[in-house]
């Protein structure tokens, strides 16, 4: 069983900076290891983020087979357990490394909003799971199996798997897509908190725009179902 110490570490993080950063010890956030760590952390939620989630969550916008919908859940939850290592990261340097004072002086909030992010994340492929058990019996009561839509069908223009939603598959839907811009202004945070230099956050902003651009597009494909 965890302590109440690394549960409520993020916690007093964002609290109180002054007294977190001095009652750890451990590893000197100056050392190579320590940078090496942060780089680690950084990078895999990053990709998670900016890449991952949102690629998986627009596939079964744009694919057309009844097969996107188990390539959805299990893209996503293999980017979960990628995510859940780089926040195993984080918790693990938060915990043992002697954090600078002038480092947390201002107020960054990276560390609970990274906590509550990876909470809710955790109940996303429940939601999602649900919602395609009641798809599925609403979907064999209301057609017969000569008349029921099959995504394959050529005459098909947009996925019927997400046009014949749920009330848990909108709030599924919608939880997913506020997670995701809160995970990128995280990102944001997590690079002011690392005070890192112009160019990876200006790598970070570009693939960013490449992002909302790409998911906006296939939203804005998809109106109906929004």
């Amino acid at each position: 069983m965890k302590s109440p110490t690394v549960i409520l570490t993020p916690l007093a993080l964002f609290i109180s900076p002054t007294i977190a950063s001095k009652a750890y010890g451990g590893l000197d956030n100056e050392t190579k290891t320590f940078k090496t760590l942060v780089a680690v952390h950084g990078a895999l939620m990053a990709f998670c983020f900016v890449i991952l989630f949102p690629l998986g969550a627009t596939l079964i916008h744009v694919l057309k087979r009844q097969s996107v919908v188990w390539f959805h859940g299990v893209w996503q939850i293999v980017t979960l357990l990628i995510a859940l290592v780089g926040f195993g990261l984080g918790i693990y340097m938060v915990h043992h490394s002697r954090l600078n004072v002038s480092l947390w002086k201002s107020f960054n909030g990276h560390p609970v909003i990274g906590t509550i992010i990876i909470a809710l994340l955790l109940i996303q492929p429940i939601g999602g799971a649900i919602h395609h058990s009641l798809y599925k019996k609403r979907t064999s009561s209301t057609c017969s199996p000569g008349n029921v839509e099959h995504e394959s069908s050529n005459t098909t223009t947009r996925s019927t798997y997400t046009t014949r939603t749920t009330p848990i598959g909108h709030a599924h839907r919608w939880l997913g897509r506020l997670l995701l811009v809160l995970g990128v202004i995280n990102g944001g945070l997590g690079f002011q908190l690392a005070r890192e230099s112009s160019i990876p956050i200006i790598v970070y902003s570009v693939l960013c725009a490449i992002l909302f651009a790409v998911w906006g597009l296939a939203l804005f494909c998809s109106l109906p179902i929004l």
